[in-house]
């Protein structure tokens, strides 16, 4: 047995040394890139104007134009009369905070956006999904054979940071001791554990005119967020989930809304009524027990005081 450990010993220096294969290192390559590269995210309104006339509806193009162009003047008694427009403007995320740590929420201001009194143009916040993308030399390769896609969608395990020459933190521990979990991180309700993945997502708020429809506030956004750094292999993509846009107009109840009041008012009925039922109306509701009990009991008394002793 003993001849053997050094045979042993050398083998396992060798698969050590060899590393992570191509592939792998490409992939952490592309994931590395990809966290590094949610902090270059910038949302730039300006931007906009050249997606105008690209919009659907009339009246969007008119709103998105009379807000860019308020929020634009360079007159400076413009600029004091259109305070509505620099406060729409100032509602939306122009650039992500806490991003390489995982927060995938960059929300803007919801309150500021919709409670603007007297604005020329109602306000509506939208709450975009801006994903972004590397290609990877596998990913691309995936495209010709089933098994490489399956291989390629696994997300590869992050690597721990280096500690040398400094304390280990909370977020360090964290990383160490969820690793087998990194991938599941959104399921147990990590916020700050970002996947090593080559594809990562943020949450982006906006306020914008509510005459729009999300497909021409996707057209809006997308034009105008983009990254601040150029590089060929990052690519961002953006799209409004139905009803994630919300404005100040009183909106009549939907079916499944109708359901539900319903419900709770047949359970509130059938509440009253059975409490009714019991106290006044049935015969042996506890407030005649009560008041049988109460006589019965004054009865006695009286006779007891009555009786000589």
């Amino acid at each position: 047995m003993a001849p053997r450990m050094p045979a042993l010993a050398s083998l396992l220096l060798l698969v050590l040394a060899a590393g992570p294969g191509p592939g792998l290192a490409a992939v952490e390559d592309a994931a590395t890139l990809a966290t590094t590269a949610l902090s270059w995210i910038r949302l730039e309104p300006s931007k906009m104007l050249a997606a105008v006339e690209h919009l659907q509806g009339s009246l969007c193009r008119n709103h998105t134009k009379q807000l860019l162009d308020a929020y634009l003047a360079a007159d400076q008694a413009e600029q004091a009369g259109n305070a509505w427009a620099s406060r729409m403007v100032d509602a939306m995320a122009k650039s992500g905070q806490d991003l390489l740590r995982g927060s995938q929420y960059q929300l803007g201001s919801f309150d500021e956006c919709l409670r603007m009194a007297a604005a020329p143009v109602p306000p509506q916040y939208c709450l975009a999904e801006v994903r972004l993308s590397v290609e990877t030399p596998s990913s691309s390769s995936s495209s010709s054979s089933g098994t490489d896609n399956a291989t390629s969608a696994r997300p590869a395990r992050p690597q721990a940071a280096p500690t040398s020459g400094r304390l280990l933190t909370s977020d360090d521990v964290k990383a160490d001791a969820f690793q087998p979990l990194w991938p599941l991180r959104n399921k147990v309700g990590g916020r700050f554990w970002t996947p090593a993945s080559a594809s990562q997502w943020v949450r982006w708020g906006a306020c914008l005119p509510a005459a729009c429809s999300p497909q021409d506030a996707r057209t809006l956004l997308a034009a105008a967020i983009h990254l601040d750094r150029a590089n060929a292999g990052v690519v961002l993509d953006v799209s409004i989930p139905e009803r994630s846009c919300q404005d100040n107009a009183v909106k009549p109840f939907q079916g499944p809304e109708l359901v539900v009041i319903g419900v709770f008012i047949g359970f509130l009925s059938l509440l009253v009524i059975a409490t009714v039922y019991d106290v006044f109306l049935s015969p042996e509701s506890d407030l005649d027990t009560k008041g049988k009990r109460a006589r019965g009991i004054a009865a006695v008394a009286a006779v007891e005081v009555d009786t000589p002793c």
